[in-house]
């Protein structure tokens, strides 16, 4: 290959010479031996005024992927490349103009030589399609699949880029609204797709809880491995028609509970819950610990959540996390180390309820199991608090999913004492045995008051049944409307638990069914902080249904596609006639573009506050 050698005080006005004349060979490298430099020349260069020579010069790196296929394309059909492409991990996805068609696989190749990242190119073939949005893929180089995991923002995702809807090119738009959740704050995302939205929001906010509703079963099924892969414990994502799933999301974290006996669980699974609760009885984590394994992962295969309730003893001791008893720690962190390697291989377990001690108990002269043990000693805070701290950090992943339970005794039992321990021990999460209040304090009032204080403060999972406010032989109270507890007033707080209704005869629970039934009748629609609505084609069909579920000064995210003329102006319309229609009034707060579908044709978001 030709090279101009010359001194290196005339070696700039060479470079310049080459340079005006296009006579420099840009894919190589500049040599420098001693006083001389070697520039690339091109083959057709030719001048007696310069000394030129065969010389091998390294190839430079190209820069660009134009400059790559400068020796394999036209000018003109450069002219014709896409400069930009999308990649989702390592997948490049190009889009390939007609003139091309025949160079298509030459450019594919190029394109994984020039990022040593890409494993895949694939060209898009026709344009997202139907009412899932999925869009086909032709394989032009490299490995033949089209499953990728790749990260954006804090957070990792997998998803199979020909079974549902993406757009990384939104990464900084989900980080805009995850900008704006303040904490504490409840969200709703429709159209959630794999999990980019609920996730990105989870990794970046405060939200106290997220919620994703998708049509597309595959995308679902890949949001709930991501949510898993993220350890996302306040993020739940469903499979369905947003429309009808938002009227009946307040019931889908209220749940039945059973012992993990199959003929057991069986008799709930007629009312297709989508959470258990299996209570364990003294004996079955030593015992059974693997046949209680595979009925949490049977249940979770149906799309079943599990929460676990302790059993009295653990290896003929009683459970105690409230004693300065050595011994009796020791065995209560024993137990918890199996049910933390529950947590660990289910994920579907969210949550594990635990009384603070178990024991021997006196009510009104007859003896039960829930207070006053004799041969440990009295339960107190200090202990509490101590091993609590051992236990999470022992097992880091039970501090999210364990809920301590109000008991019938003095010690987390009465309201002034729970507020006095949840100030000196670390406990994020409560479980709210109703009747177990009632029969402490049998207020309607009180009870309220001491919902609300928890569920402001605390994670909350709740004992749903009713109580007379007296012993009646029945410990855990009787079916709903058959005691004195004003559940209207408590709904609007109850969206996390577990039935729990005892029943004459645990194969046939009929008592805990009817109780199911009239709790469902009587839940309130649930409302949300914030309605995310980034639909990939036009969201206006779900407008009243959203509105329907958002809490009065609620923010709503509205997404649509809009030439340069009609932005904002028509998206707002299609949302000020659906709040009309439902009474509520809008205000916008902001808009922004935040991507392009076509030449003047931009998906914009609309920010706006509803009252």
């Amino acid at each position: 290959m030709k090279a101009v050698k010359t001194g290196i005080d005339s070696a700039e006005e060479t470079r310049q010479y080459l340079l005006a004349n296009n006579l420099f060979d840009h894919t190589r490298k500049t040599v420098r031996e001693g006083k001389y430099l070697y520039y690339p020349a091109k083959d057709n260069f030719s001048d007696s005024n310069f000394v030129i020579v065969e010389k091998e010069l390294p190839l430079k790196e190209p820069s660009s992927l134009k400059q790559l296929l400068s020796k394999e394309l036209s000018d003109s059909q450069l002219k014709e490349l896409h400069r930009s492409f999308e990649i989702v991990g390592d997948i490049a996805v190009i889009e390939v103009p007609r003139g091309l068609a025949r160079k298509q696989k030459t450019i594919a190749k190029a394109l994984l030589k020039f990022h040593g990242n890409i494993k895949t190119v694939v060209k898009k073939s026709g344009g997202h399609k139907g009412e899932l949005r999925i869009q086909k893929y032709r394989h032009l180089a490299g490995e033949r699949k089209f499953n990728t995991q790749y990260l954006e923002n804090n957070a990792r995702f997998r998803l199979d880029i020909q079974k549902t809807y993406f757009s990384t090119r939104l990464a900084h738009e989900r980080m805009r609204i995850a900008g704006q959740v303040r904490g504490g704050e409840t969200v709703l995302v429709m159209f959630s797709g794999y999990g980019p939205y609920p996730i990105v929001i989870a990794k970046n906010s405060g939200a106290r809880e997220i919620i994703g509703v998708e049509l597309n079963g595959d995308a679902h099924m890949f949001a709930r491995a991501n949510v898993r892969l993220n350890r996302l414990g306040n993020v739940r994502v469903y499979h369905g028609d947003a429309r009808k799933t938002l009227k009946e999301l307040s019931s889908y974290r209220i749940g039945l509970k059973s012992h993990w006996s199959e003929k057991q669980i069986k008799t709930r699974l007629v009312k297709k819950p989508r959470l258990i609760e299996l209570y364990l009885k003294d004996g079955d984590i030593e015992n059974h610990f693997e046949k209680i394994s595979a009925t949490i992962a049977k249940l979770d295969d149906s799309g079943i959540d599990v929460a676990i309730h302790d059993p009295v003893q653990f290896r003929g001791k009683y459970l105690h996390l409230a004693s300065g008893n050595r011994e009796m720690c020791e065995n209560t962190l024993a137990y918890y180390g199996g049910i933390n390697h529950l947590l660990r291989k289910h994920p579907n377990i969210v949550a594990a309820i635990s009384h603070p001690y178990q024991g021997k108990w006196t009510i009104h002269g007859k003896t039960g199991m829930h207070a006053h043990v004799e041969t440990y000693g009295m339960p107190s805070i200090a202990a509490l608090r101590e091993n609590l701290l051992k236990l999470y950090g022992m097992y880091p992943a039970i501090k999210e999913r364990l809920y301590i339970e109000n008991i019938v005794r003095t010690f987390f039992g009465k309201p002034e004492h729970i507020r006095k321990t949840l100030s000196a021990a670390p406990i994020p999460n409560v479980a709210v045995d109703l009747a177990h209040f009632f029969l402490m304090r049998p207020s309607n009032r009180e009870l309220l008051g001491y919902v609300k204080f928890l569920h402001k403060r605390h994670k909350t999972y709740f004992h749903i049944l009713d109580s007379t406010g007296n012993y009646n032989g029945n410990f855990d109270g009787v079916e709903l409307g058959k005691g004195k507890i004003n559940f209207r007033q408590l709904l609007p707080f109850i969206d996390f638990g577990t039935v729990e209704v005892e029943n004459r005869d645990e194969m046939k629970p009929g008592e805990m069914l009817r109780s199911y039934d009239k709790l469902i009748r009587m839940l309130p629609r649930k409302q949300f902080d914030r309605i995310i609505m980034p639909y990939p084609k036009g969201a206006e069909p779900f407008l009243a249904e959203a509105l329907k579920s958002l809490k009065p000064g609620g923010m709503l995210h509205f997404y649509d596609f809009l030439s340069e003329k009609e932005t904002p102006d028509k998206a707002w319309k299609k949302i000020a006639k659906a709040c009309r229609l439902e009474k509520r009034k809008p205000r916008l707060i902001s808009w922004v573009k935040c991507g392009q579908q076509s030449p003047r044709v931009y998906r914009v978001c609309l920010d706006v506050m509803i009252r």
